[in-house]
């Protein structure tokens, strides 16, 4: 049995020789051969570093933003404001439009106050020809002083309405030289 017993011992030592053998193989990498003597290298991840002057960093905070001047403005006449150019907090210099009024209304008064004005014009001048026509007939004889006196037109009727004309038309006549410093709100 001693003999048996040691083929079985030499035949464990074979087999742990040969699992051993197995593993070690198994270990060495297949294309390692030692021609370079070197091992193999392990793969790396590379990055392209580009310069930069600063950076960005994004930061929240709580609180309340103030403006450090406010400035009451308005236009010079009143009306409909039909475009804002700027926006609240908006960095703007002397001489900047800020806003523009709707001047349509404004037009429309003043062609209609013109038209009135070319009225009582054009009334003055028929009663200045109708009272030259009558002193040209008196003049002749044909017509009598009763007559004359009719055709005379009365000084508050005719004589004033021009002046109370001017006087209406005055301010919309310095709107339309001023009219683009009046529909423009500027800083």
């Amino acid at each position: 049995m001693s003999t048996n017993k040691k083929l079985v011992k030499a035949a464990a030592i074979a087999a742990a020789a040969g699992i051993f053998a197995t593993v070690f193989a198994l270990r060495l990498p297949a294309d390692s051969t030692e021609t370079s003597g070197l091992s193999r290298a392990l793969p790396v991840r590379t990055a392209t570093v580009k310069i930069e002057n600063g950076y960005h960093a994004r930061r929240t905070f709580t609180g309340r933003a103030v403006p450090g001047r406010v400035s009451s403005m308005a236009f010079e006449l009143g009306g409909t404001v039909s475009e804002i150019k700027v926006d609240l907090g908006s960095h703007v210099k002397a001489g900047d439009v800020l806003a523009e009024l709707d001047t349509a209304r404004l037009k429309a008064q003043r062609a209609q106050l013109m038209a009135e004005k070319d009225e009582v014009a054009a009334s003055l001048d028929l009663a200045e020809r109708t009272l030259k026509r009558a002193q040209e007939t008196f003049q002749n004889g044909h017509t009598s002083a009763s007559g004359l006196m009719k055709r005379k037109p009365m000084p508050s009727a005719c004589g004033h309405a021009p002046n109370a004309s001017r006087l209406v038309l005055r301010p919309l006549m310095s709107m339309s030289r001023n009219q683009r410093c009046a529909r423009h709100l500027t800083a």
